[in-house]
């Protein structure tokens, strides 16, 4: 399946989860408290006081809030839009070891956002989240490997990725996925 596929159904459903970290990052109840509140001012729609919450915890370092922050740009939501700036607080707050995060800067390489597209430095990426549990970047690992996209393709590896996400998708799944898309998208292009 080309990675592209896979992002319409998975792509965003992390934007503002907690992901492991896996470096040790320790938050206060105070930081916890704020972090909250933003998540809450977020959802309900109130983007510029969900930024103002996080800046403080932005600052400190604190990589969760980086990471919505980030989303924040990515999306627009709150801030104009501005991908480089999506770019640069993904990669603080991966630094901290925040899956979900590394995720998003090779999603930011593989489609070409704040960066020069490169899915070879997007497999890199995805590849660090996938070790450090984001499920996700296992799926996007396990397609590149049955795709070729940005590394060598491999059944055996794809296949194991594919099992360690949970998805229960092999690579002749996949690819039979990957037609059946093809023939929705040209049928729906034919629509138009």
């Amino acid at each position: 399946m080309n990675i592209k596929n896979l992002f319409f159904s998975t792509l965003l459903s992390g934007l503002l989860l907690a992901s492991p970290i896996t470096q040790a990052y320790s938050m206060t109840q105070e930081e916890v408290q704020l972090g909250q509140q933003g998540v809450e001012a977020f959802n309900a729609g109130d983007y510029k006081r969900a930024l103002k919450i996080w800046k403080p915890l932005v600052d400190k370092g604190n990589p969760i809030a980086q990471h919505n922050y980030a989303a924040a740009y990515a999306t627009g939501k709150g801030v104009k839009q501005d991908y480089r700036e999506a770019m640069k607080w993904y990669r603080k707050a991966a630094s901290h070891g925040k899956a979900d995060s590394m995720r998003m800067v090779g999603v930011m390489y593989y489609k070409g956002e704040g960066v020069k597209p490169n899915s070879k430095e997007a497999f890199k990426w995805f590849l660090k989240a996938a070790e450090a549990g984001d499920k996700v970047a296992q799926q996007l690992v396990g397609a590149a490997y049955s795709s070729g996209d940005g590394v060598k393709p491999n059944v055996e590896k794809a296949n194991m990725w594919y099992k360690k996400s949970g998805a229960n998708v092999t690579v002749i799944q996949d690819d039979i996925m990957y037609r059946q898309l093809e023939e929705m998208d040209k049928r729906r292009k034919g629509l138009k």
